[in-house]
Parts: C-alpha cells; structure tokens; sequence
C-alpha cells in the first residue's frame, strides 16, 4: 500500500491527561472536517468510553485486535463512523487528574507499538499525546525523548 494511504497511528499519551480527550474531540471534528485525515488510537477502549461519558460525549468505538484490523478500520468511509482503537494489552483505569503508576506501562506500549507498526509498514506515521515523563521513567523508560 503507498505510504501516504496509511493512518496515522496516536499514541494515547497520560491517561489521567489531556489526550484522551484530545483524540476523542479530534475524532469527532473528523466526522464533518475531511482535512483530517484517518488515523487510529492506540490506546484502552475502555477507558476512552469512560473518558467521552465524562465530557458528556458519545462515540462508538472499532476495536482492533492487530494492524491489519487497524487499516482495515481507518479506510475513510469507516473512519469517520466508528472511532479505530488497536487495543492494548495494558488496561488504563487514571481518572482526569489522577495518574496511576501502572498506566505508565501502557502508555510506553503505546509508543513502542507506533513505531513498530511505522517500521511494518502499517501506519504512516506517530502522533504522541501529551505524556507524563517524570512517570515513565518511575517504570523504567530510559529514553530522554519519547519518540
């Protein structure tokens, strides 16, 4: 496939921060504004869902097991139906303003998943989310950049 056909791959970034809500509103502009272009969340669906019902909002979600789902799920015409997310392994369960240790694991899979499916091929590229540094080193990220 050529490369500028490919989604975007984004990272969920801090949970308990702005990006959750960040995706959820962008994906939802996507709706109405075809400047933007398809992508997909990597990211907890679950979480997202809570995250929406907090702001008030409603989306429905395409969860996506592996990268070919992913694609699959990003192609336009279902991109700006359902919201693409390639599940990760790690559960977030941060409420707005209160990270948890634990989801620092998820976001480092995040990222490192990004960039994996940027090397297969896959997506075309990474959107980070704002991240919380100080917690992925407490988890042992040993990067001084996250991407």
């Amino acid at each position: 496939m050529a490369h500028s056909m490919l989604p975007l791959a984004v990272s969920i970034g801090e949970p308990a921060g702005i990006g959750p809500d960040i995706a959820i509103l962008t994906w939802l502009r996507a709706k109405t504004d075809q400047t933007i272009p398809p992508f997909f969340l990597l990211a907890d669906p679950g979480h997202l869902l809570d995250r929406a019902e907090k702001l008030g909002l409603s989306i429905e979600i395409a969860e996506c097991e592996n990268s070919d789902l992913a694609l699959a799920a990003s192609e336009d015409t279902n991109f700006r139906k359902k919201l693409p997310v390639l599940t990760l392994q790690s559960a977030m369960k941060a409420a707005p303003g209160q990270s948890l240790r634990d989801d620092s694991i998820g976001v480092i899979e995040a990222i490192s998943t990004g960039v994996h499916l940027i090397k297969s091929e896959c997506a075309a590229g990474l959107v980070t989310l704002p991240i919380n540094k100080k917690s992925l080193y407490d988890v042992g990220f040993e990067y001084p950049g996250h991407t």
